[in-house]
């Protein structure tokens, strides 16, 4: 039930985000979602040690003897919690709803997935304040020599809270066009189009179009325009 809400959530991002509305009003709601979405976080990681401990106590008989002594209780304990994070929830879509957003249902026809944007690599940033700390910490690991270890960066977070942006901040930081003499910026969605994100990958490298229809042509003008 907790996965559906948070599907119906991004859906309502995706919505508010494709409306003129008012924004002290929408940022109220926001900052009650990221509230509950943070307290469900916390309750998801506070059961996945539960059950690890669980685990760990039920390897000998006296951990056996206690955790079942105490099973009742913690059973009574995550009830009560699911309950509560769901009423949160419940709050969440009447705001949403006095905000005029559409449900989960009425959007599948009408907002394209969030995924699916072709998002360029450079727009006017100057007015966004606030995340100088994440911007340093991820163009310090991205900068930083790893030798033959080629990392993957991955910047998580619901619809919305400018991940997009941020990666951009740091693929265009002086720092990071100054390490690296090529760089490239694909948008890759869920419709995994593989030779496309390869042409994606060439034109973004060469600055030239690229139609290819050949995977091995492709990949041999990666493996040219990168040596080195």
């Amino acid at each position: 039930m907790l996965r559906e809400r948070l599907e119906t959530i991004d859906a309502l991002l995706s919505d508010a985000d494709s409306k003129k509305l008012n924004m002290s009003a929408v940022q109220s709601w926001f900052n009650k979602l990221e509230d509950v979405a943070r307290e469900a976080d916390a309750f998801m990681d506070e059961l996945a040690y539960e059950v690890t401990r669980r685990k760990v106590e039920n390897r000998g008989m006296l951990g056996h003897f206690f955790s079942t002594k105490n099973s009742v209780l913690y059973r009574s304990k995550v009830a009560h919690k699911i309950k509560s994070i769901h009423t949160s929830f419940d709050n969440i879509f009447q705001l949403a709803r006095d905000l005029g957003l559409q449900p989960v249902a009425q959007l599948t026809t009408t907002v394209q997935p969030r995924e699916m944007r072709n998002t360029p690599p450079f727009e006017y940033e100057s007015l966004i304040v606030g995340r100088d700390d994440e911007i340093s910490f991820l163009v310090d690991a991205v900068c930083t020599n790893h030798a033959e270890d080629l990392p993957v960066i991955a910047v998580m977070g619901m619809g919305g809270q400018g991940k997009t942006t941020l990666a951009r901040m740091v693929y265009n930081s002086d720092v990071v066009t100054d390490t690296f003499k090529k760089r490239m910026w694909v948008t890759v969605s869920d419709d995994f189009d593989f030779m496309k994100i390869l042409n994606q990958m060439v034109a973004s490298l060469t600055s030239t179009a690229s139609v290819l229809e050949n995977t091995e042509g492709l990949i041999k003008i990666l493996q040219n325009s990168l040596r080195g």
